[in-house]
């Protein structure tokens, strides 16, 4: 069994992301830092939503994004969008 691993990840569109940023991740440890309130939870949570297959916690995000996931025998690229519907509660 074969581990599959995030290797890139570039975000068009997600929340106050500056649009463009893209990140590359290594085979080992992997940082993030920045100031309180700078985003590094919000961007951990969108990796976690990556890495488990599991986009129901932003269903009601918009977000338009690029990754890539690697193991030994494939590489895959995947581009995703959502568009947030309004919330009919809320009109």
């Amino acid at each position: 069994m074969s581990t599959v691993k995030l290797k890139r990840l570039k975000i068009h569109q997600y929340r106050n992301v500056k649009p463009g940023t893209e990140l590359h991740f290594d085979d080992g440890v992997n940082l993030v830092l920045g100031q309180n309130g700078s985003g590094k939870t919000t961007l951990l949570n969108l990796i976690s939503a990556i890495v488990s297959h599991d986009f129901s916690g932003l269903k009601n995000e918009t977000f338009n994004l690029e990754y890539e996931l690697r193991s030994e025998q494939c590489t895959a690229q995947v581009q995703i969008t959502n568009r947030a519907s309004p919330d009919p509660a809320t009109e």
